[in-house]
């Protein structure tokens, strides 16, 4: 997913105009739509609406929501130009804030009922009149997000903390395509045979070991192809937590002690994702030295981090070892 892409680049000619001409919605929600689809052009589900435009500390995805974006841009220039320009300054007395003005301005033809309404909205709800604040206050009631707004995984996850699900998605000691992949894992936007099955009204059947009404935790941790890498992965976890489970695990929980679960977690889930057909207990523990040899050289792990990490890779290549010696 490339939402920064979007927002900067893709955006900035809607932004340089909408700056001085207000822009019609048909337009704009066409624009809108083209710059979603290249967010999720490698997802075959899109998350709840809102999702795409909150910001990055509530979970979201911060893409620029158009319409808001725009017409913000054209309010905050329209109000600042009615301290320099007395034609304006009438308009804006007469047809937004109702007081009585004469000699009568002649109405712009683009001051339509809405964009009355709009600017009524803002001269009512913001005190500083920037770009920011007016597109936060447009946004969020375009979307008709309020003080109690949830999203749609607080529902679906038990006891669900938004800063654990932040330690897998904002992190930037994990890599940025496994943080872009935990970001559609958690909002359930990942197409798995859970997913199909709830297209086809059927139960859901894993693929590869052929087990029929499976749940999240069969794919990671029961089905024949990835058990031996989700058991040693589980071992690893419970040196730090005993009571660590699979479930703890579809449902994103994590220590703030102990930040090198959330790395170890996102990795493996990535590797078992990525190569599910074709999991081996070898190839993943080179992906995780890999995964390692590249924290090492990153500048937002600190000594523990690094130390911490590769003592869970150390336990992780001891644990497959004994185990080969087992069987």
């Amino acid at each position: 997913m490339r939402p920064h892409v979007v927002n900067t680049y893709l955006f900035s000619n809607v932004w340089h105009k909408a700056s001085s001409i207000n822009l019609l919605c048909c337009d704009l929600d066409k624009i809108q739509s083209e710059g979603n689809d290249y967010v999720f052009a490698d997802c075959y589900l899109r998350p709840e609406k809102s999702v795409n435009y909150i910001n990055k500390q509530a979970g979201g995805l911060e893409i620029n929501h158009v319409r808001s974006k725009a017409l913000s841009l054209f309010i905050k220039n329209l109000l600042a130009e009615t301290f320099t320009n007395i034609y304006l300054d009438a308009v804006v007395r007469k047809y937004c804030k109702d007081e009585d003005v004469y000699p009568l301005p002649v109405k712009p033809y683009y001051l339509d009922q809405r964009l009355i309404s709009t600017i009524k909205l803002v001269l009512d709800s913001v005190q500083q009149f920037s770009t920011k604040n007016i597109y936060g206050l447009l946004m969020k009631n375009e979307l008709d997000i309020k003080e109690d707004f949830q999203m749609r995984i607080e529902n679906v996850y038990d006891h669900f903390s938004l800063h654990s699900v932040l330690q897998f998605t904002s992190s930037k000691i994990i890599s940025l395509p496994v943080r872009s992949h935990m970001w559609k894992l958690i909002h359930r936007i990942q197409f798995t045979e859970i997913e199909e099955a709830k297209v086809k009204l059927k139960n859901p059947t894993c693929k590869s070991c052929g087990a029929e009404n499976i749940e999240r935790v069969h794919l990671y941790f029961q089905c024949e192809r990835v058990s031996d890498i989700g058991n040693n992965f589980l071992r690893v976890l419970k040196v730090f937590d005993p009571q660590y489970s699979p479930e703890d695990i579809m449902n994103f929980k994590g220590k703030e002690e102990h930040p090198q679960l959330f790395w170890f977690i996102a990795n493996t889930l990535f590797y078992i994702d990525r190569n599910r057909k074709r999991c081996n207990s070898n190839l993943y523990r080179a992906f995780m030295r890999s995964e390692y040899e590249t924290l090492r050289l990153s500048r937002f792990a600190d000594y523990d981090m690094k130390t911490s990490v590769n003592i869970m890779v150390e336990l992780l290549e001891d644990f497959e070892e004994v185990y080969s010696e087992s069987t």
